[in-house]
């Protein structure tokens, strides 16, 4: 692999020489980082792998007990929390000087910190707070598909990435005190107040923190503007292909006690000793649960009607306790990508209308939705569908249910009512569709499959590292996205676009709701994200979101 960050490195026989960057005080002591070259001659500062937090085995996380007493060293990677599969970096070691493979371990509770190296004027700059996704089961800041170092350097921000726990440790619900649920949440409002608290020993605003996640990074995102706890700890959000209003966004106390128990009992651990029986299982026992078994319907994912989520997000999203600007958005072909894990026939080379039809009934039902629900979904996905349509377009169509129903339609209809709750109006809302598809690299997709979900993850942070897999089309709409991200996190204004035909003519990227009343007829525009032909597009997501959708989402 051609690798290009290029970390300042010295050899004498089998020692390492790093390029440090400067020591910073935190509020639990010195930590030292190193810097990073880039292909374009510019430096970045990276402090990898800073501990935030503490936290034994289902409970609440805390700050550190205890102050380190050397200087610690934040050059390497650290552990990552436990989950299942393949937790190593994906695509190199870039990040990390010591070329190191990160460990798991329930002691997982770091951040990284990326900033410039220069900032004009000793003045503080915006921070944007990454929050990762992976259906809170899988996924780590060490991963190389998270490395912001480009974003950092061209939009000219500190971006810090955080850990949080994973599966039954962060979301595991028992209704005591040493098992509250919401466990990974707690950790990333744990790791929020971190930054307020040090950010500006680094050279960032507290007073400027943007909050961004994709998937369940997102729907984290989506649950910290609800969460009362999370009050004040930032200013902006964006969430790119998720909300909690998603089916698998949150349960009520119940639900969540009635999935513990099943976990338990196939730990052969039974009331009234659930607990303690399972703090004496090991990691892999854990993880192991339910090996290949694993669905969204047995997913630990966030509850509600507790401190941190005090009613469900349906009715959180009338109040809209927190009053941030926001940006959300989607891929074309959200679930593209993986609708073959759910329906394998989806490939087939004989795919008809009527195993069309067929596929999309038992897919809604898996949703747990009733048989009267999937005829309706048959009859609105198919009315434009006939024996002689393509077979790729079937299968897009397949795609398309389990795409709006999982991330589209929850992450629009989020931002439409968290704006339509805004009264007066005083906060900013965009949004976006991206349009062009990856031709390489991670979660490019098969042909067919179009504009698959984490697509604009690999815009974002991959593409700038790797431009020599990608077309010229590919490269300016990575940048493009850099400016307007980061461009937002400054003033809540993605700014404006320009095609690559005509440069000169800047389109200017629109609110996502022009009525400034917010009334029941204003449905959501958008961008297009497509170099070749930005457009603002309006009320495309009126039929299949609002009209059709919502009834489900917000039942």
């Amino acid at each position: 692999m051609i690798h290009l960050i290029i970390i300042i490195l010295c050899f004498q026989s089998t020692i390492f020489c790093i390029e440090y960057a400067p020591i910073i005080q935190t509020d639990r002591g010195n930590v030292r980082g190193f810097i990073t070259k880039l292909t374009d001659n510019s430096s970045i500062f990276v402090y990898q792998g800073i501990r935030y937090g503490q936290a034994k085995r289902f409970e609440k996380s805390t700050f550190l007990q205890n102050h380190w007493n050397d200087t610690y060293d934040a050059i390497e990677f650290r552990s990552v929390c436990p989950q299942q599969g393949n937790y190593t970096i994906i695509t190199g070691l870039d990040n990390s000087p010591e070329n190191s493979q990160p460990t798991m371990s329930e002691d997982c509770l770091y951040l990284s910190i990326y900033r410039p190296e220069k900032i004009s004027n000793n003045k503080r700059i915006p921070v944007m707070v990454w929050i990762h996704g992976g259906a809170f089961i899988v996924g780590s800041i060490f991963d190389d598909i998270y490395n912001p170092s480009y974003m950092v350097s061209m939009g000219k921000v500190i971006v810090v990435t955080i850990n949080y726990r994973l599966g039954a440790f962060g979301f595991l619900y028992a209704g005591t005190d040493d098992s509250p649920g919401n466990q990974g949440l707690h950790d990333q409002i744990l790791a929020l107040k971190w930054v307020q608290n040090n950010i500006g020993h680094f050279g960032g605003d507290p007073n400027m923190v943007t909050v961004f996640g994709e998937s369940a990074g997102a729907l984290s995102v989506s649950a910290l503007i609800l969460s009362p706890l999370a009050n004040g700890l930032f200013h902006r959000a964006i969430i790119q292909s998720g909300a909690i209003l998603s089916y698998y966004g949150s349960w009520n106390k119940n639900l969540a006690m009635q999935k513990t128990l099943d976990f338990a009992h196939r730990l052969h651990c039974y009331q009234p000793n659930i607990l303690d029986c399972l703090r004496n299982r090991t990691i892999n026992q854990i993880l192991n649960v339910y090996n290949d078994e694993m669905t969204f319907s047995r997913l630990m994912i966030p509850i509600f009607g507790d401190d941190l989520l005090p009613i469900s997000p349906n009715e959180a999203l009338k109040v809209a306790n927190n009053q941030v600007d926001l940006m959300f958005g989607v891929t074309k072909n959200e679930a593209a990508g993986f609708i073959v894990q759910y329906i394998p026939e989806v490939e087939a080379n004989d795919i008809s209308l009527s195993m069309t039809k067929m596929a999309i009934r038992l897919l809604v039902m898996a949703f747990q939705e009733s048989k009267q629900t999937a005829e309706k979904v048959v009859e609105f996905y198919s009315k434009n569908l006939n024996k002689s349509t393509n077979q790729n377009d079937l299968r897009l169509t397949i795609a398309d249910i389990l795409g709006d129903y999982q991330n589209v339609c929850p992450t629009i209809l989020f931002g439409e009512y968290y704006a339509r709750a805004m009264k007066p109006f005083t906060k900013h809302f965009y949004s976006y569709r991206l349009m062009l598809p990856l031709s390489n690299g991670p979660w490019s997709c098969q042909k067919w499959q179009g504009v698959c979900h984490v697509q604009d993850v690999i815009y974002l942070f991959y593409v700038p590292l790797n431009h020599h897999l990608y077309t010229k089309q590919e490269i300016k709409l990575s940048n493009d996205m850099i400016k307007a991200w980061t461009l937002f996190a400054k003033n809540g204004n993605p700014g404006s676009l320009t095609t690559i035909s005509k440069p000169n003519q800047p389109i200017e990227w629109k609110m996502a709701m022009t009525n400034s009343n917010y009334t029941n007829d204003d449905y959501v525009s958008f961008m297009s994200l497509d170099p070749n032909n930005y457009q603002m597009i309006e009320n495309y997501f009126e039929e299949k979101c609002d009209k059709f959708w919502k009834p489900y989402i917000f039942k």
